[in-house]
């Protein structure tokens, strides 16, 4: 009997089509569940940022992205791969407060799930990427992190931002 396994996106993030095609290319194998939420907001200064915004852009995401998890884990396999696609302001940046929680939040559920999950041998991983990152430098990402070489790669964030944040250029002044 062969199983068909779960290959699903889920989010609204400025990747979702170029993933779409990349999980057509790679084919079937392992549960895959890539979350983008690599979204293109409006910057906005931490003090104009009312509780509307700060719920649309990061309470409702992470809660969708809780859920829809939660919904796909009883019948994910054993070593099943899930990667978040988020934005790299989770190592902070002006204007972006909110984004940076949202981030952070998901860093964090990320973490917590690889240390559940091991057991099932199931690995949870992040990719950090910036407005400048290729489509190309995630898809290799992601072919590496969805890969049998990965299977103790797990609770970590790779930031694909060509050495921004080395740079610190978000901690100059404006």
């Amino acid at each position: 009997m062969t199983i068909n396994p779960i290959l699903k996106i889920i989010g609204n993030g400025r990747h979702v089509d170029d993933l779409a095609l990349w999980l057509d290319r790679l084919g079937g194998g392992r549960d895959i569940v890539l979350l983008d939420a690599h979204k293109d907001l409006q910057p906005k200064a931490f003090d104009a940022i009312d509780d509307a915004r700060f719920d649309e852009n990061c309470i409702a995401d992470v809660v969708a992205y809780f859920e829809a998890l939660q919904g796909f884990l009883p019948e994910m396999r054993n070593e099943a791969r899930i990667v978040f696609i988020i934005p790299t302001t989770v190592l902070g940046g002006w204007d972006c407060a909110d984004q940076a929680a949202m981030a952070a939040m998901l860093v964090g559920l990320s973490r917590s799930l690889a240390l559940e999950l091991s057991p099932r041998e199931i690995t949870v991983n992040c990719i950090g990427v910036s407005a400048a990152t290729q489509n190309v430098s995630i898809e290799a990402s992601l072919d590496y992190l969805v890969s049998a070489n990965a299977n103790k790669v797990t609770g970590h964030l790779t930031l694909l931002d060509g050495g921004e944040n080395l740079r610190m250029r978000n901690a100059r002044q404006r």
